[in-house]
């Protein structure tokens, strides 16, 4: 059986969310390893008292070194946060024995075993997810590219350690959250365009199902057979819950962009998700009461999809 080793990045204002992503895979992975960078002090302090068996949590002082430090000093922590993904993503790599790697943003949510997206194309040694764009985002392309870089995969081979080395000194060039149409720049995410042409065995995930999301989702019908999720005929594997904004412990926007018409996807989808970000609020509340970070004041989000417990 194949093993996966996953990477994340987490702030202290991803805490709930990336609890809640640790859950989907305990649910849905039967092997797998996630390595956690936590990008302050206080997400580490967190996230030390919810040990998880497959889950280590790391500080950022183990991974910089001069280059990062240096990028750190020119850009926005949310910048910083973007070039810390191919960094920790390729330490992990140089030193994994696992069969396949991914990073992994701290807002997806697994709903089938990870392992469907790499058996697509076992022998790849990169694994890509187009944004798919919905007519509403379409426009999209042109602003943050072509691929989604919520989820990087690859195969553990010397072709990925090249790929993701490339990313990462792109990153530590440039990463801003300006959208550069000319320059095709947009964070981390547009470098990984240039796989296409740089690197052989590049698989660009085929599955609907796999990195679904609300730039994508009006592309699908949305159904429920025997309890699994499908979009069309394809099983759900992940979705990106993107534009999900935490309000208080209560309340939540569920999209940041539109109101959501399709009653399927509210029920089986976001209900369920605020529901399960409800209960990760309380159990580290529970710790922490005073722990309210990733809170964003209502009067500082759009009216657009509110969902109260």
């Amino acid at each position: 059986m194949a093993s996966y080793h996953f990477t994340t990045i987490v702030s202290n204002t991803h805490v709930f969310k990336l609890l809640a992503l640790i859950h989907s895979l305990e649910q849905t992975s039967r092997s797998f390893k996630l390595s956690v960078l936590c990008a302050d002090p206080l997400a580490y302090q967190v996230l030390s008292e919810f040990p998880h068996p497959h889950v280590q949590y790391e500080q950022l002082e183990n991974i910089e070194d001069d280059k990062l430090r240096k990028a750190k000093d020119d850009r926005t922590f949310h910048e910083y946060c973007w070039t810390l993904k191919p960094a920790f993503l390729l330490k992990i790599l140089e030193s994994s024995e696992a069969d396949y790697l991914a990073h992994l943003d701290t807002d997806l949510y697994f709903y089938h075993d990870p392992e469907a997206i790499f058996a697509e194309n076992p022998l790849a040694h990169l694994f890509l997810t187009d944004h798919m764009n919905s007519e509403r985002f379409y426009h999209f392309y042109e602003l943050s590219g072509r691929f989604n870089t919520g989820f990087v995969g690859c195969r553990n081979t010397d072709v990925a350690k090249r790929a993701v080395t490339q990313w990462k000194e792109n990153c530590l060039a440039h990463c801003t959250v300006e959208m550069d149409t000319k320059n095709k720049t947009y964070g981390d995410q547009r470098y990984v365009e240039r796989w296409i042409d740089d690197f052989e065995g590049v698989h660009v995930v085929t599955s609907k199902g796999a990195n679904a999301a609300i730039w994508n989702i009006e592309n699908y019908k949305l159904s429920v057979v025997k309890g699994d999720m499908y979009l069309d005929e394809c099983p759900l594997l992940f979705y990106h819950f993107s534009a999900f904004t935490i309000i208080d412990e209560n309340t939540f926007n569920l999209n940041w962009y539109y109101y959501m018409t399709e009653q399927n996807l509210v029920d089986h989808l976001y209900i369920p998700y605020a529901d399960l970000i409800h209960q990760k609020i309380k159990q580290v509340q529970k710790v922490f009461p005073e722990f309210q970070q990733g809170f964003i004041t209502k009067k500082h989000v759009p009216d657009t999809h509110f969902y109260e417990i």
